[in-house]
C-alpha cells in the first residue's frame, strides 16, 4: 500500500491534439504544457523535483534518451525524468508512475505528462503499426490497428448487433463531437454535428480517430502540499496497470494470464486484460463501478463498447444499446468521454493518458465544459497496442 494520499493540482494539454503542430518541435510542445500547468498552480519551474513523462516508443520521435533532454528543455536540471514507452497508454503509465514516486515519499512535487509528434518523418505509421508482437503479426502483414476491426466484426456479431452496426458506431461518434463541438480545446471544437445518416455513410461510420500532436502533463504533489497550489486538488484514490501479450491469438488462449474470476468466454470482443485490471484498480480505491460519476475510455471502432463493458459501466454484449439509449450522454446514465475522446478531442498516443486525467481533473473541480453535476468519482481507462497494455485510475474530488 502506498504511504500518503497524492493530489493532483494542475493539469494541462496544448490545445487540438488532433491535428499537426509541424512548426513546433516535441520539446517545444512538452514545455508549452508544462508551463501552462505550471502557471496554473503558481508554482515555479525549480519546485519540481522530478517528471514522469512518456511517448509511444523511440521509433516514434526518432530521438532516444530523452529523459535528460525534456529536464533540460523544462529548465529544472538536474531534477531526473524517468520516461515510459508503453503505446498509446505512455502517460497514464507515467501519471502511475509520478503517482508512486509521490506517495512512496521520496518527491513531493512531480511533474508527469506524455508527448506524441508525428510530422517530424517519414516513417510513422510504420513505426505506430508495429505496437505489436511484430514477429507473428505485423511482419506478416496486420497490425494492431487492423485488430480494432476485427474485434469490433467480433463484438457486433457475437452479441446480436447485425444490422445495427451503423447506428451503434455512428450514435457514439455523434456524441463524441457533441462533447468536442463545446470544449475550446478539442479538435472539432465549433464544428459542426453531422446527421446521423452522414456519419454512417462516413469513415468507419463516424468512430474513427482524429490522429495528431500534442503534448499534456498533470502536476502531482503530497496532500500536505494541495491547497499551498489550489482551492481544489483531485485526489488519486487508485489506479492498476497490467500488461499481456501484444499477439493476438492470446485473446482466445493465454496460459500466462492469471488473474481469480476471468471470464471463460473470451476472445478479440471480450478484453481479460482490461477486466483484470479495472478489478485491481477498483479494490484499490475501495469503489465499484456503481460509484462512477463520469469516465473515459479509449475509443476507436468498438473499443470503447469493449471498454465499457471491461470496467462493469454494461453488462457483457450490452454497451451497444446502452450507446443507443443514450447512457453516455450527458443526461445519460453514465456521461463517457465528455470532451470529445480521441474522436472529437483528438488523438495524440503519447499523451492520450493525461488528455483523459485532465477533463476527469476539470469534472471533478465542476469546471468542465460539458459538467456532469454532482460529479465525485472519475475513471480514465485507457490502453495500448490492442488491450495488451491496460491501465485504470480513478480519481475524486474528496
Amino acid at each position: 500500500m502506498c504511504a500518503r494520499r497524492v493530489a493532483i493540482v494542475s493539469a494541462a494539454y496544448t490545445p487540438k491534439p488532433g491535428s499537426s503542430r509541424v512548426r513546433q518541435t516535441f520539446k517545444e510542445m512538452i514545455v508549452e504544457s508544462a508551463y501552462k500547468a505550471l502557471k496554473d498552480a503558481k508554482m515555479h519551474p525549480r519546485e519540481i523535483q522530478a517528471v514522469a513523462y512518456g511517448y509511444h516508443g523511440e521509433g516514434i520521435s526518432e530521438y532516444g534518451g530523452l529523459g535528460p533532454t525534456i529536464s533540460d528543455a523544462l529548465g529544472i536540471s538536474p531534477a531526473p525524468t524517468f520516461m515510459s514507452t508503453a503505446n498509446c497508454t505512455s502517460s497514464s503509465v507515467s501519471f502511475q508512475m509520478g503517482h508512486q514516486m509521490v506517495a512512496s515519499g521520496e518527491y513531493d512535487i512531480v511533474l508527469c505528462g506524455g508527448f506524441e509528434k508525428m510530422t517530424d518523418h517519414f516513417n510513422y505509421a510504420e513505426y505506430i503499426g508495429s505496437s505489436t508482437e511484430c514477429e507473428y503479426d505485423y511482419f506478416l502483414g496486420i497490425s494492431h490497428t487492423d485488430a480494432f476491426a476485427l474485434a469490433t466484426a467480433e463484438y457486433f456479431q457475437k452479441f446480436g448487433y447485425a444490422g445495427r452496426e451503423a447506428d451503434v458506431l455512428a450514435t457514439f461518434g455523434r456524441q463524441m463531437r457533441i462533447y468536442a463541438q463545446n470544449t475550446p480545446t478539442a479538435t472539432r471544437y465549433g464544428q459542426p454535428i453531422p446527421s446521423l445518416e452522414v456519419l454512417k455513410n462516413s469513415e468507419a461510420c463516424g468512430s474513427m480517430l482524429a490522429w495528431g500532436e500534442a503534448s499534456g502533463c498533470a502536476i502531482l504533489v503530497a496532500e500536505h502540499l494541495a491547497h499551498k497550489y489550489t482551492d481544489k486538488p483531485v485526489f488519486v484514490r487508485g489506479c492498476a496497470y497490467t500488461g499481456v501479450s501484444h499477439y493476438f491469438g492470446t485473446r482466445f488462449h493465454n496460459p500466462t494470464l492469471h488473474h481469480p474470476g476471468l471470464p471463460k468466454d473470451v476472445g478479440m470482443a471480450v478484453s481479460a486484460n482490461s477486466i483484470a485490471c479495472a478489478e485491481i484498480a477498483y479494490k484499490k480505491a475501495g469503489i465499484t463501478a456503481k460509484d462512477i460519476d463520469v469516465a473515459q475510455v479509449y475509443d476507436l471502432l468498438g473499443a470503447g463498447l469493449i471498454q465499457m463493458e471491461s470496467m462493469g459501466i454494461c453488462g457483457k454484449g450490452q454497451a451497444g444499446d446502452f450507446v443507443l439509449e443514450g447512457g453516455i450522454a450527458l443526461d445519460g446514465q453514465l456521461p463517457l468521454n465528455t470532451d470529445g475522446g480521441n474522436i472529437g478531442r483528438g488523438h495524440a498516443s503519447g499523451c492520450d493518458g493525461i488528455l483523459h486525467i485532465t477533463e476527469l481533473f476539470r469534472q471533478l473541480r465542476g469546471e468542465s465544459d460539458n459538467q456532469v453535476k454532482g460529479a465525485r468519482i472519475g475513471v480514465s481507462q485507457n490502453l495500448g497496442g490492442y488491450a495488451a497494455h491496460n491501465s485504470v485510475i480513478v480519481l475524486s474530488n474528496d
